[in-house]
């Protein structure tokens, strides 16, 4: 990582943690990179970029917007007169649209596309989370292919300590310890992987979901604990240590077509069997790696049915576990996608 001359500067509204471009911030280090915390107001913003311009003046280096932060793009093109890269991951206007209610007026949907579009065009280059997101990104904003980069999100390694807390939210280690993490969206698949939990009711197997929610509309087996509060990252790595299974998303929704969750990069670090119905970001990762379960799809009696499976042979939490941390040691580490961030924007 010795291309640049002068830090690159991370600009964003938000702490770095909450984007998926703190991954290759805080890979770079404080010698490589630099953060900016941007006022989300537009006089705010207005301000703290020519405070900037101020500060650092011209420079063949770049200066990153992180995701989800798009808006920043266009302003800080026209004010730092550097190279902006958006590290995006993925468009505003798609990932809106995995609320629950996904009720948006025709007002919101038209501002969220047209940043999006201007974002893009805007910056001299977008990073994306995976190849079909290059794909979709182009044919739906109009953007030449060559401006467009993927690569993998990742997991930021240095915020995962393993605790040595006693507490336990999980049950007896001898049954099956299945772990679901994540929002409940409408790309979740929670209401599927409740529906799984009741007909695995009788099966030697725990539940444990946690979530931004208390969940109150869905109804899970006896054998499920649900966490609904805030954990530290210290205590997240617990729960996937005392875990057998991780679990994906379990929706139908197009978008996962295009995605790949951060939970996949997770387990993969934490060397769990990642339980999972196919879509192509992920086939096109694994790639015959036998690093991850898939199920036959979606539906709750295919997540049900996996799972007999795994519980009958608790070899293939061990042997996919192990296959996935090879996976994932040979090009996900932070090192080397933090590496590869750099070789893009000094390319």
């Amino acid at each position: 990582m010795d291309q640049i001359k002068h830090p690159l500067l991370f600009l964003s509204f938000l702490d770095p943690g909450y984007s998926r471009s703190g991954v290759y911030f805080s890979g770079l280090g404080n010698d490589k990179a630099k953060f900016f915390k941007i006022n989300n107001s537009f006089l705010g913003m207005l301000s703290d970029l020519i405070k900037i311009r101020k500060n650092y003046g011209d420079s063949e280096e770049a200066a990153i917007v992180m995701s989800p932060c798009h808006k920043i793009t266009m302003f800080a093109k026209l004010i730092l007169k550097r190279r902006i890269i958006l590290d995006a991951g993925w468009s505003l206007s798609e990932s809106t649209n995995t609320h629950k209610s996904q009720i948006k007026d025709n007002f919101g949907v038209l501002r969220d596309w047209l940043i999006d579009f201007i974002a893009f065009h805007s910056a001299s280059k977008v990073l994306l989370e995976s190849e079909e997101q290059v794909s979709y990104v182009s044919r739906k904003f109009l953007v030449k292919s060559k401006k467009l980069h993927f690569i993998y999100t990742g997991v930021n390694e240095k915020e995962f300590s393993f605790s040595h807390s006693t507490r336990s939210e999980l049950n007896n280690k001898e049954r099956l310890q299945v772990l679901f993490r994540g929002k409940y969206n409408s790309e979740s698949g929670l209401p599927e992987i409740a529906e799984a939990t009741l007909l695995l009711e009788d099966e030697p197997i725990d539940f444990l979901i946690h979530t931004n929610s208390n969940l109150k509309e869905l109804a899970f087996s006896s054998n499920t604990k649900i966490i609904s509060r805030f954990i530290e990252n210290s205590e997240m790595a617990l729960l996937y240590e005392n875990s057998d299974v991780c679990l994906g998303q379990f929706s139908n929704k197009a978008r996962l077509n295009r995605t790949i969750p951060h939970k996949t990069f997770e387990s993969l670090f934490f060397s769990k069997c990642y339980v999972t119905p196919r879509t192509d970001p992920l086939i096109s990762l694994v790639s015959g790696t036998k690093s991850v379960y898939f199920t036959k799809g979606n539906l709750p009696e295919h997540l049900a049915e996996a799972l007999k499976i795994i519980n009958n042979d608790r070899s293939l939490t061990e042997t996919i576990g192990r296959n996935g941390k090879k996976l994932y040691n040979t090009k996900l580490t932070q090192k080397q996608l933090s590496q590869k961030f750099m070789d893009i924007c000094c390319s």
